[in-house]
């Protein structure tokens, strides 16, 4: 069945120069309800399930409404969303679902939906209720966990941490923060990645984008080529493609 995603306005955090594609790839195959078969996509090529032009207005971007296929399974249809403006592909929401009800969805609830865990297949019946319950538990943790100029608070993260046992926030003056970042397609188990803002003190952020890679990834400080470009390896000789990275 078609669920509507209702248009999101946010502040363009990535610093995109130019407005976004959103690409939105199935993570397996499924079939619709009027028995379309829709193939697993491979994340970071010009082939994804849904392709959607956001616009940006200043420092808004916006990513307008439109309708993407949910599947009452178990499991059900899986996706991945990333953005790509020229060159640079940026991670969005990887590996969510769409509820099957109400007929129309939120990426907020969509983000909360990925965060109920298997109690989502229990009943699907009663999803809407589960959104609103675990928003309402979301949203109360949240504010207990603000902190402000007159009080001590917890910071509040985004995403998921990848260590949930030791999740650091950056502040956003933070040498650790990405100034460039992209996608590569890695051919058993290494690719050179072109970057003219690679040096050797760089911290090299990588992850996988593709079922084909599943071993760690490694960036080598010494096959860096400053100003030039850098390796990166996998663990697994024969993983095959798409790895994202960041500097």
């Amino acid at each position: 069945m078609k669920i509507q995603i209702e248009a999101l306005h946010t502040v363009n955090q990535w610093y995109f120069s130019a407005a976004p594609e959103l690409r939105i790839y199935a993570l397996s195959d499924f079939h619709t309800d009027n028995g379309e078969l829709v193939l697993r996509g491979t994340v970071g090529t010009d082939e994804p399930h849904l392709k959607i032009q956001c616009t940006l207005d200043g420092a808004t971007l916006e990513i307008p409404s439109f309708e993407i296929d949910s599947t009452p399974l178990n499991p059900p249809a899986r996706y991945t969303a990333i953005f790509v403006v020229g060159s640079r592909w940026v991670p969005f929401l990887s590996n969510f679902t769409v509820p099957s009800e109400p007929s129309s969805t939120t990426w907020d609830a969509i983000k909360i939906y990925q965060r109920i865990g298997r109690m989502r297949y229990i009943n699907p019946p009663q999803a809407e209720l589960q959104q609103m319950v675990a928003g309402m538990i979301a949203n109360a943790l949240t504010f207990l966990r603000f902190g402000s100029e007159t009080q001590v608070g917890m910071v509040a993260l985004d995403e998921d941490p990848l260590d949930p046992a030791f999740p650091t926030a950056l502040s956003a003056n933070s040498s650790r923060i990405a100034r460039d970042s992209g996608t590569a397609t890695m051919v058993n188990g290494a690719v050179t990645v072109l970057s003219a803002q690679v040096t050797p003190a760089s911290k090299i952020k990588t992850f996988s984008l593709d079922d084909g890679v599943v071993g760690p990834l490694r960036a080598p400080l010494s096959e860096v080529v400053e100003g030039v470009s850098f390796v990166v390896r996998s663990s697994e000789n024969l993983d095959s493609g798409v790895i994202g990275w960041e500097l």
